[in-house]
């Protein structure tokens, strides 16, 4: 696995997003289902929400492997996402980043390790390599009430 980025950004709306830079109307609107999975899903754009309440959250970009839920995780969820233009933007929805990840189609892990003492929030995205990615939650914490199926559509923002 290629560690891509790292960097710390303030979680505007309790989001951490991942965008395909070429849409024309970037971020998704939520309804109360994508609240209580956790995410908003729409091709080239998903918004994750974070435990963070108007704070700084570290943001991990990691590339390839296999799904690998970091040990202290308390919440992770997969969705899918492709890539089409090598570049993707990763952050917060006033604070998104260009970031190098190869045009294909991926398994996108989302998780959340808490913070700590020394250490804000740490919200973990891994680009997995995958030609049939299929949403599901493999950790829930006591903030999520997850829907089976999950919801894979949102609006435009």
């Amino acid at each position: 696995m290629a560690s891509l980025m790292e960097f710390e950004v303030y979680a505007t709306y309790r989001q951490v997003i991942v965008l395909d830079p070429s849409l024309t109307t970037s971020y998704n609107c939520w309804i109360g289902d994508h609240v209580r999975q956790g995410f908003s899903w729409r091709p080239g754009a998903a918004s994750f929400a974070t435990r963070v309440n108007g704070g700084r959250v570290r943001i991990r970009v990691e590339l390839g492997g296999q799904l690998t839920v970091p040990d202290d995780a308390v919440r992770a969820v997969v969705v899918p996402f492709g890539v089409t233009g090598d570049t993707i933007e990763v952050g917060s929805i006033f604070d998104a980043r260009p970031c190098p990840v190869p045009t294909g189609t991926y398994e996108l892990l989302f998780a959340i390790v808490p913070a700590t003492d020394s250490a804000p929030e740490t919200c973990c995205l891994q680009f997995v390599p995958c030609a049939n990615p299929a949403p599901r939650h493999l950790r829930v914490d006591d903030d999520l009430e997850p829907l089976d199926p999950p919801l894979m559509e949102a609006e435009p923002g």
